[in-house]
């Protein structure tokens, strides 16, 4: 889960970069040809790289065993997780 936060922020610096060629009118920040790369870049890196491990990864790990009522997902009173006292 940690990686693919680091894959957003750079996700999001990429962003920026083509934010920042767009907003201003004869901007040669970056080539057509580089914007392009750019764009392609970010798609795949939030699409693939992001949203697939966040989602899948991270939180369906944490989501699906409370949906199910796992028994051993379920809070306890004092913050600790159920010990079976057998």
């Amino acid at each position: 889960m940690i990686t693919s936060l680091v894959l957003f922020y750079i996700a999001g610096i990429m962003a920026l970069i083509m934010r920042l060629q767009l907003s201003l009118q004869h901007s040669s920040l970056v080539s057509f040809s580089q914007y392009n790369e750019l764009f392609t870049m970010y798609g795949s890196l939030m699409l693939y790289l992001f949203a697939g491990p966040f989602a899948f990864g991270g939180l369906a790990n944490y989501i699906v065993p409370l949906q199910v009522g796992a028994p051993d997902m379920r809070p306890s009173q004092d913050g600790y997780p159920p010990v079976d006292p057998r």
